[in-house]
């Protein structure tokens, strides 16, 4: 005689869920660039915002300070 085994976990209407699926390289190189460049541009924009007056940043809607970060127009 033959002998047949079951695998109760695998059952007919149960479906395993896919690896999720992840960047390839360059994807991964081009976004650590791209963040990096926004850092620096963030880097950049304090830098020199000492220079415009707060009036003139006020006029143009522009509200962020140093405390406020999450203004910053680079920030996610």
């Amino acid at each position: 005689m033959a002998t047949l085994t079951y695998d109760l976990g695998a059952a007919a209407g149960t479906v395993k869920a896919a690896a999720p699926a992840r960047k390839g390289f360059w994807a991964r190189v081009l976004d650590a660039m791209i963040e990096a460049r926004m850092r620096e541009a963030e880097r950049q924009i304090r830098q020199y915002m000492y220079l415009l007056p707060e009036d003139v940043l006020a006029r143009s809607g522009y509200k962020a300070t140093y405390k406020d970060a999450n203004k910053l127009p680079f920030v996610k």
